[in-house]
């Protein structure tokens, strides 16, 4: 993203965040959002030519074939009434909670 262009839209964010904001705050905001971008931006002029991607090879001693997986085993868990004694509200043995996204 290019801040050049003042294409940033701070409200925008801002609603998509569900934060309000006063104008004074979206202003200052729009500034240290521009720095960040701009700081990240930065990173574009690392040379990465030379890296040596050999660091980031697995070792043969991690990767494991797949008959010498364990099989997976059915274990009792736990009751419901361990599993729902701190919860705040269940509902037909599942978790209720608050709605936090309108659609």
């Amino acid at each position: 993203m290019n801040t050049d262009n003042n294409n940033l839209n701070i409200e925008n964010l801002a609603e998509l965040a569900k934060i309000n904001l006063s104008s004074d705050e979206l202003e200052r905001y729009k500034d240290q959002i521009k720095n960040i971008i701009n700081y990240f931006s930065s990173l574009k002029n690392i040379e990465t030519e030379s890296f040596n991607l050999n660091y980031w090879e697995i070792d043969d001693n991690k990767v494991v074939e797949l008959e010498n997986l364990r099989t997976d085993e059915i274990k009792n868990s736990f009751e419901n009434k361990e599993i729902f004694q701190n919860a705040p509200e269940n509902e037909n043995g599942f978790l209720k909670i608050r709605k936090i996204l309108d659609r």
